[in-house]
């Protein structure tokens, strides 16, 4: 009975000295909570999303150069392939001339 009681003691002051561990490790911070009923989502009038709208400015300016970087982005391979197949048409004599009248339309006689 004795040794049973000593294990007993033994578990609750191993126990004791980890809380005591853990409770130096824990660091509390202060937390401040407001409610004021008045400013509630009831009562949005004409300001609060034109006020949103200014605040979004940033992000929004923000999002449409990434949209244009990401297009550019992708769109940079095709233009240099274009432009690589134009370099070696053009080297070996064969011209796009898609863009020009053709010489042997005599405008339009029959």
């Amino acid at each position: 009975m004795q040794k049973a009681l000593s294990d007993v003691n033994e578990g609750l002051d191993t126990a004791r000295q980890r809380l005591k561990t853990y409770q130096n490790r824990i660091q509390y911070s202060a937390v401040n909570i407001e409610y004021e009923p008045a400013f509630g989502e009831t009562q949005i009038g004409f300001v609060r999303p034109v006020a949103s709208a200014f605040r979004s400015v940033g992000s929004t300016l923000g999002m449409s150069v990434a949209a244009i970087i990401y297009g550019l982005t992708a769109l940079l391979p095709v233009a240099l392939l274009i432009l690589a197949l134009r370099w070696i048409l053009h080297r070996f004599g064969m011209r796009l001339r898609f863009w020009k009248k053709d010489l042997r339309d005599d405008g339009g006689s029959e």
